[in-house]
């Protein structure tokens, strides 16, 4: 595996100490990049940010504490970013796991990206982009067609970091489905093809899994409604996209 360049970055959202924050390190430094550890955040109460209308309408139910909890870990991140970074970097939870080519596959993704975007570095299933440019080594980054939900992996500089602070200052949802919201905060989603990362969680997610309750009559229609919603401002918002220059 080609070793990325010493000024290289990963910002790790972890717990210090843990058994999941010594793996990530070991994997992170394996590359030859620079570890940074963001802590993770455990509230023991709901944030004065938080507003939960718009998640008991699509759920039926609040966010989970350990959900703000790492919704506030990711924004630790973007500030630190703004604060100290002149380009892009990474950003990875502790269950992140590295392909054999990622630390070349990175590298060039973060050398070409455009500053302003995000480049999801992996996700749930690999999206067709709609538009895209080869970074390197077979490796391209582009429009999806639609942006997957997860922040396990991404790219990002100051310029995108500080888009999504703004757009975060009250938090409406969790943090994945916050980064697919490109018309809320502004920022253009991007994946990487291939996925240079893996999820490496064992299938034991420490947030635990979101069960919505049941719902009937009006509840039921209100879900629905804000189902087709997010759908339409989704494709609407891949459709601005596409009409941006690109790269």
């Amino acid at each position: 595996m080609a070793p990325l360049a010493s000024s290289f970055r990963i910002y790790c959202i972890s717990e210090s100490g843990s058994a999941r924050f010594e793996r990530a390190k070991a994997r992170i430094e394996s590359l030859g990049a620079e570890f940074v550890h963001v802590p993770a955040i455990r509230p023991t109460v709901m944030s004065p940010a938080y507003e939960g209308a718009e998640m008991r309408r699509s759920w039926g139910c609040d966010m989970k504490l350990a959900e703000l909890g790492c919704f506030l870990a990711h924004r630790s991140a973007w500030q630190s970013i703004v604060a100290q970074e002149r380009g892009p970097v990474v950003v990875v939870e502790d269950d992140i796991g590295f392909k054999p080519e990622a630390a070349a596959a990175i590298r060039s993704v973060v050398a070409k990206m455009p500053r302003a975007d995000f480049v999801s570095l992996y996700s749930d299933w690999q999206r067709h982009l709609l538009r895209s440019i080869e970074v390197g080594g077979g490796v391209r980054i582009g429009i999806p067609s639609s942006t997957g939900n997860t922040t396990v992996a991404y790219a990002i500089g100051p310029e995108g970091a500080r888009a999504l602070l703004k757009g975060s200052e009250t938090i409406t949802r969790p943090v994945d489905g916050y980064l697919v919201r490109g018309w809320v905060h502004g920022v253009r989603g991007l994946h990487c093809w291939p996925f240079p990362c893996l999820h490496d969680d064992g299938g034991k997610s420490i947030i635990g899994v979101r069960i919505s309750p049941p719902a009937e009559g009006f509840g039921k229609l209100v879900r629905v409604c804000s189902a087709l919603r997010d759908s339409t401002l989704k494709r609407l918002h891949t459709l601005a996209c596409l009409a941006r220059s690109f790269p």
